[in-house]
């Protein structure tokens, strides 16, 4: 399988999205210009106001530093592949890995692609981040300022990193690991299931909280622009959020737009490295980059790195097959794309789901669902993707390592956006996404036809969550959309827990019986909820662990509601007195709190988790891996929550789960991240006056001329 081959020379996938020399800098704040102006709001939100693009850059990047200095050089150095340079050996492997994939270089040859208006905004944006770090240098480790200054092609790197490969190249796995286990969700309410009528959006993406997936929650006022939402960390654009007409959401979704090819090795006649392919040899595009590592006294010694590349894209590594070697060529979507920075712009600013899709028209982004409402009261769902033609067409072929050697499995074009799975303003007035496939977005479901053939049609216990609570309701207020964005209720307990009561009850007499019985009444008790209170959630989760072996009907289409479901009583028993067994030898008791075991530790904090998982069938959910104590601690999932309602105005309610700043000191960070643990959201402030009641320091900035 892929991922034997993958796991060995890509890291480990940290997951969704995940964003020439500089400026001279001077300090901003020394010289006040009051038409840039960025004010920050008691949660650490960044508004800025500037009189255009290039000023509205400039500030952007200047927040980006004084909320995230330090984490965005280190994501910056790494995206040059001179992590080994700047702080030592450990970092070699990946610098390899960057280069192998051309990142570095890449970075800036679409630098040089970009339109001169687009070049003009990248400058900006790295020059704002120096003008900080020259200004507040004693904020930055010792370790970090060897990575200044920062260049106008370094978002365009961490753009790669972030979504091509840390993204991309896992979404091919199948397994895609931890965005399996969270994924997001997305809801788009039409003016026909408004109880207002008008419509309304949830946006509520689930990374995994690491350095390279977070986070910057921002609002960018200039002229044609005026759009609140979050920007990758490093990235000069918004990647979800709302402006006065329309908002976006993404989920993640398992585009195949990546490719492991096996290529049999042969010396050529030259003496060049080369390849079978199509019936006879072809050599390896073969260039060598010399890399430095920092070692004991900070002395930088050299390294050449041989980089070999195929028709099919990079070779990342080789195996062997009997007396055979056979290289390892990765081929990725989207990195003949330069131009997603200019695409999100203009989704920011659009006015209409015309000019929204004809921004989508671009397909500068290689994956990610989309779904949309907007004041005129239109709804729009998008499997969004780029799709490579493929012969054969056959999806199972291309899920393993490909055989390199025929001409036919050279990718053709991408599909057009015409053919990807789309729907707009549907009959039932709502459209939904928590990682299935197109054909659920709406129900009744679609047809295979409008559904497409890209994506499985299967529905998991989240989604249909999410499908039965906007069912439950045709008459959605705000404070009601709000309220079911918190849903930690679990769909699994609703279908399964009253068949397993039952069986306890009519158990035979035996060892186990009081077990089961104490069991029974700890689950019988509980409000089948995954809030911090909740006691018998730990132990469900614990027997439900093992439902494969116990389940005994599985999700069907002809069902896609109401399966999974029903039980194997023996193995059901047996599970939950297993269950039973860890959970009063971990914690002393079946009843246990949920928020005793299942903790947010973040910021300083440690706090109950009221989030519930994702297999579970809950709407909020989030990951966790253990800690040495037994407890869990969240690694991802709720990142921002948005909940927006376009009228006049946007009214909006939200929350950065983890904070807008990991600089010490950063204001807001504790406060959002105590809201997270209570499962409430907090206003959002777009209006003038709601910015300045909300602002808590302001500052002025002087854009020096380019």
């Amino acid at each position: 399988m892929i991922h034997r081959y993958l796991s060995t020379f890509l890291l480990t996938a940290a997951a969704l999205f995940a964003f020439a020399g500089p400026l001279s800098a001077r300090s901003p704040e020394a010289e006040a210009h009051p038409s840039t102006t960025l004010r920050w709001d008691r949660w650490g939100v960044a508004h800025i106001e500037a009189p255009d693009d290039r000023a509205l850059a400039y500030a952007l990047g200047w927040a980006q530093m004084e909320a995230h200095a330090n984490t965005l050089l280190e994501l910056y150095g790494a995206a040059r592949g001179r992590g080994a340079e700047y702080w030592g050996a450990e970092h070699f492997d990946q610098d390899v890995r960057l280069h192998r994939l051309g990142i570095p270089r890449r970075a800036g040859q679409w630098f040089e692609a970009q339109s001169p208006t687009s070049q003009k905004r990248l400058r900006a944006f790295a020059a704002g981040m120096n003008a900080w770090a020259e200004t507040h240098g004693d904020r930055i480790a010792a370790a970090n300022r060897t990575v200044l200054p920062i260049r106008a092609a370094d978002p365009l790197a961490q753009l790669q990193v972030a979504i091509h490969w840390q993204v991309v190249a896992y979404a091919a796995e199948r397994r895609i690991d931890d965005w399996h286990r969270a994924g997001s969700n997305a809801v788009a309410v039409g003016p026909g299931r408004s109880a207002s009528g008008r419509a309304m959006l949830v946006i509520q993406p689930h990374p995994p909280w690491t350095p390279g997936h977070r986070f910057f929650e921002t609002h960018l006022k200039a002229p044609g622009v005026d759009a609140y939402g979050i920007a990758s960390l490093g990235l000069p654009i918004l990647s979800m959020g709302f402006n006065a007409n329309l908002g976006w959401a993404h989920t993640f979704n398992p585009v195949d737009g990546m490719d492991l090819y096996a290529l049999q090795r042969v010396t050529l006649e030259d003496g060049r490295p080369g390849y079978r392919f199509g019936g006879g040899a072809r050599a390896f595009q073969v260039e060598e980059v010399t890399l430095y590592l920092r070692g004991s006294g900070n002395r930088l010694r050299s390294r050449t790195v041989k980089i070999e590349t195929s028709i099919h894209g990079p070779v990342v590594g080789e195996r062997q097959e009997g007396e055979q070697t056979v290289a390892l060529a990765l081929r990725i979507a989207g990195l003949d794309r330069p131009h997603l920075v200019l695409q999100y712009d203009a989704m920011a600013r659009a006015g209409n789901r015309r000019e929204f899709e004809a921004a989508l028209r671009q397909q500068q982004m290689p994956m990610l669902n989309v779904v949309y409402a907007d004041r005129h009261g239109e709804i729009l769902y998008l499997y969004n993707g780029l799709l490579p033609r493929r012969t054969p067409e056959d999806p199972e072929f291309w899920r393993g390592v490909v055989d390199g050697g025929p001409a036919s499995t050279v990718w053709g074009p991408y599909r057009p956006y015409g053919d990807l799975p789309r729907v707009a303003n549907p009959a039932a007035g709502f459209l939904r996404n928590s990682n299935d496939g197109p054909r659920y977005a709406t129900f009744p479901p679609l047809t295979a036809t409008a559904a497409g053939d890209l994506a499985t049609d299967r529905i998991d216990l989240r989604g249909q969550q999410s499908l039965q609570l906007l069912l439950d309701d045709d008459s959605l207020t705000f404070d009601e959309l709000e309220t079911l964005q918190a849903s930690t209720h679990s769909l699994a307990a609703d279908r399964l827990l009253p068949e397993l009561l039952k069986l306890v009850q009519d158990a035979e007499p035996g060892p186990g019986k009081a077990t089961l019985q104490r069991a029974a009444g700890v689950l019988g008790a509980w409000d089948r909820r995954f809030a911090a209170t909740s006691r018998g959630a730990v132990l469900f989760a614990e027997w439900f662990a093992d439902s494969r072996r116990f389940i005994s009907s599985r999700w069907t289409p002809e069902a896609p509601l109401t399966t999974p479901s029903g039980l194997r009583p023996g193995p059901a028993l047996e599970a939950l007195v297993q269950a039973s067994g860890r959970v009063e030898s971990k914690w002393g008791s079946q009843d246990v709190a949920w928020g005793d075991v299942y903790r947010v530790r973040h910021a300083g904090l440690d706090l109950p988790a009221s989030v519930g998982l994702s297999e579970v069938g809950a709407f909020r959910v989030g990951f966790f891996s253990p800690d040495p104590d037994g407890t869990k601690t969240m690694r991802g999932g709720i990142s921002w929550t948005a909940v927006v309602e376009f009228g006049d105005r946007p009214r909006a309610r939200g929350l950065l789960a983890h904070g807008n700043g990991t600089q010490p000191g950063h204001p807001g960070v504790e406060a959002q991240v105590r809201l997270f643990s209570a499962n409430r959201l907090r206003p959002i402030a777009f209006e003038p006056k709601d910015i300045e009641a909300a602002t808590v320091r302001t500052v002025e900035l002087s854009i020096p001329e380019e």
